[in-house]
């Protein structure tokens, strides 16, 4: 199966402000991007909504390197250094559009009442200290949270 947008031309910069405005229609007050110190590229999204007034932080991230493997893993034959670097950009650009696409959705359910912002995004709650998301922490515990403590 190939990946959606597999073939994307959307450059990254564009699904990013896509992605902000899409986040500011449902009432996001900050918006803050997440860099990698050596590539210099985004990897996720940082962005706060009030829920009755409580400030929540969420956490999406781009994925980059998820993309990049399955592409690599879809070749016929191991990619040349040369190719490398285009693999990368267009992995770039496939996740960052996957990831509009998905916020695209999930914003749409929240303004037509379907769904509201927490539910949409309760996964990627982020706590900054720990540097880790609500799913991530479920996940380290074992889904403990899920099982009501109970483990196979």
């Amino acid at each position: 199966m190939k990946l959606k947008n597999y073939t994307s031309e959307v450059p990254v910069e564009r699904s990013i402000s896509y992605i902000e405005h899409s986040l500011i229609q449902i009432g996001a007050l900050h918006i803050s991007k997440s860099i990698d110190r050596e590539s210099k590229r985004t990897t996720g999204i940082v962005f706060q909504i009030e829920q009755k007034g409580i400030p929540l932080l969420f956490k999406l991230p781009s994925k980059v390197e998820s993309v990049e493997k399955i592409f690599i893993k879809q070749r016929k034959t191991p990619p040349k250094p040369a190719d490398l670097e285009r693999i990368k950009a267009q992995a770039d650009r496939t996740a960052w559009k996957i990831l509009y696409d998905w916020v695209e959705v999930q914003c749409s359910m929240i303004l037509i009442d379907r769904a509201d912002v927490v539910e949409m995004f309760l996964p990627y709650a982020y706590d900054m200290q720990n540097d880790s998301t609500f799913y991530e922490m479920i996940r380290d515990s074992g889904f403990k949270q899920l099982t009501q403590g109970k483990s196979k």
